[in-house]
């Protein structure tokens, strides 16, 4: 299978050897990146290209990737099947490989958030990676370290924030990531009850009430496919305990 990388040369993504002149473009990306051998790993991954809202394959998610391009959203999920844990990852960020812990009854499950281009190393995990380049083992500790501070917070969320306060966050969290101005951003597609309860931990009929709340007092607001939230009011209610 062929994919059109950036640089506008067709890679076959089966093929872990890159050829001239991709290579040479390739590596010059990676060692802006800080990876200490960018010829190396060019050399040892095969470009791969996701569609935006394409679910990578779980064979994918075995082998460890380096974001190019886009931006991967990651899903692990408890054995009830409610996530515990939603993180995205952009250009310069790994994913796969030991990154995805659990076994079949805890799946994990990414998606493309946009049209995302990685570096696909076949059957390496982090410490294969950090052998073979410094560089790429920083990059690998800052992210375990974003996705362990991830963790906490999630987990203080869950097991002691309050299911109204949880579903504020997550708004403001989404919206967060498409902003209109200083008070608002956008969170497109419009997320659904199930999903925000699923997202938080709680139930949809609880998620139902807040949201519907949030409405009547003008916090929250369709613009057609996308819910309009309003990230500065819900972060200030946030902080003041208010109801």
């Amino acid at each position: 299978m062929a994919c059109q990388t950036n640089w506008g040369l067709q890679i076959d993504t089966d093929d872990p050897e890159i050829p001239e002149p991709a290579t040479r473009d390739l590596a010059s990306k990676l060692e802006r990146l800080g990876c200490g051998k960018p010829e190396l790993l060019a050399r040892r991954g095969s470009v791969v290209k996701y569609d935006h809202g394409v679910i990578v394959s779980s064979s994918d998610l075995s082998h460890l990737h380096l974001i190019l391009d886009g931006v991967i959203q990651i899903m692990h999920y408890s054995v009830s099947g409610r996530s515990v844990l939603v993180h995205e990852f952009g250009a310069g960020q790994p994913f796969g490989g030991c990154d995805m812990p659990g076994d079949e009854r805890v799946p994990t499950q990414a998606v493309a958030n946009d049209n995302v281009t990685a570096l696909r190393f076949r059957g390496w995990n982090s410490l294969d990676a950090a052998r073979n380049d410094a560089g790429f083992g920083l990059i690998l500790l800052e992210h375990a370290l974003s996705v362990a501070s991830t963790l906490a917070g999630r987990l203080i969320e869950l097991t002691v924030e309050r299911a109204r306060d949880r579903v504020r966050l997550e708004l403001v969290r989404q919206a967060r990531q498409n902003m209109l101005d200083e008070q608002a951003g956008l969170v497109e597609p419009a997320p659904t009850h199930l999903d925000l309860a699923i997202q938080v931990g709680s139930h949809r009929e609880e998620v139902s009430r807040e949201m519907s709340y949030l409405r009547r007092h003008a916090l929250i607001e369709r613009v057609g496919t996308a819910l309009r939230v309003r990230v500065d009011a819900l972060e200030e209610l946030y902080q003041r305990g208010q109801v």
